[in-house]
């Protein structure tokens, strides 16, 4: 049976890829448990992650989505506060987190860019914020995404659910460099890494602990996961969520 998350070493840079092609890597429980304990163990190197197939990640798996519809209030609330422990573990890994996207990079997978360190992405990439759509808000997320772009962008590109492009992700500060396929953004991705192998390891540790880089408290967190909860059990998320099911059958 293969993995949902494959893990490869080269030469010290901890290779991540997220491995549910068929399903644009889309996110379920077991990958977000996954991921959460690889970033929380690597502790040497760097990691690169990326995804396999088509897509970087397209956001929730779809048979997620099913379940989820009939959490209850708390069970939400602990789902939502899984995705955040994921999120929290990579801007607290010691180790630099160099993440490579292209295809489709919707919702979650737009959290896992903008927590990453350095981002690339390829210039055929499309992002969405496409939450509020099934009434839903990007609120585990928003704390990420707030500090690569700002607040005033990221609440207008939450509020529209627009579709942005790559160039326009270089210009919102969310992704750091664009390539024109996948693999000059794999050829750049490997070069970066090992330059930052030459740096002092411990070195970059500090950096990722400087002040003003953890953007989210635990305070925070909880209510953030009490509000997607509070969206996810609501009359019109019950409704938009299962209109959007029947429609992706």
């Amino acid at each position: 049976m293969k993995s949902i998350v494959a893990v490869q070493t080269r030469n010290k840079i901890t290779i991540i890829s997220l491995n549910r092609p068929e399903k644009r890597n889309a996110l379920n429980p077991e990958m977000i448990r996954e991921l959460t304990s690889l970033f929380q163990s690597i502790n040497s190197g760097v990691i690169l992650l990326r995804g396999e197939g088509k897509a970087f990640c397209a956001g929730a798996d779809l048979a997620y989505m099913k379940n989820m519809k009939n959490f209850s209030y708390e069970e939400n609330v602990q789902d939502s506060l899984e995705l955040a422990k994921l999120f929290r573990s990579m801007v607290e890994c010691s180790v630099p987190i160099l993440c490579t996207a292209h295809g489709a990079v919707y919702g979650g997978g737009i959290g896992l860019v903008a927590a990453s360190d350095i981002a690339i992405v390829t210039e055929d990439t499309q992002f969405c914020f496409s939450e509020v759509r099934l009434g839903l808000a990007p609120a585990v997320i928003s704390p990420y995404v707030i500090s690569r772009i700002g607040q005033a962008k990221a609440k207008k590109l939450f509020l529209t659910a627009e579709v942005f492009s790559a160039q326009e992700a270089l210009e919102f500060n969310l992704a750091d460099n664009v390539s024109e396929t996948v693999e000059e953004m794999e050829k750049e991705s490997i070069a970066l890494a090992e330059l930052m192998l030459k740096n002092g390891q411990e070195a970059m540790k500090a950096v990722k602990k400087m002040p003003g880089l953890f953007p989210v408290s635990d305070e925070r967190e909880k209510e953030l996961a009490e509000l997607i909860a509070s969206l996810r059990i609501s009359k019109e998320a019950q409704l938009r969520m299962s209109n959007f099911l029947k429609s992706a059958k």
